[in-house]
C-alpha cells in the first residue's frame, strides 16, 4: 500500500522516487503524532485540513468513494487464505 501511495505521484512524472518515499512517510508521520498527540480522530484531522473545494476535499471524496470495495476485497482474500490455512493445519494435525 505505502508504495502505490508514493507512486502515483511518481508515475505522473512530478517528482522522483526518494521524494515521494520522503513525503509519504513524513506525512503519515505528522498524522500519527496529530492522531496521538491531540487526541483527534481521522474525520477531524481531514476536516482541519482539506479546503472546501480544494484538492484534498476532493482526493478524499474519491478515496472514500473507491477504497471500501479494495478493502472489503481484501478482507475477503485474508480469510479465505486464513480458512485455507486452518483447514490444512486442521487435516495435517
Amino acid at each position: 500500500m505505502r508504495k502505490e501511495l508514493g507512486s502515483a505521484a511518481v508515475r505522473t512524472g512530478a517528482i522522483q522516487p526518494e521524494l515521494a518515499e520522503y513525503l509519504l512517510r513524513e506525512t503519515m508521520d505528522g498524522t500519527a503524532r496529530i492522531l496521538a498527540d491531540k487526541g483527534m480522530t481521522f474525520d477531524t484531522v481531514i476536516e482541519r485540513v482539506a479546503t472546501p473545494g480544494g484538492s484534498t476535499e476532493e482526493g478524499v471524496r474519491l478515496i472514500a468513494s473507491r477504497l471500501p470495495g479494495v478493502m472489503d476485497e481484501g478482507h475477503e482474500v485474508l480469510f479465505a487464505k486464513r480458512r485455507l490455512v486452518t483447514d490444512q493445519v486442521e487435516r495435517n494435525g
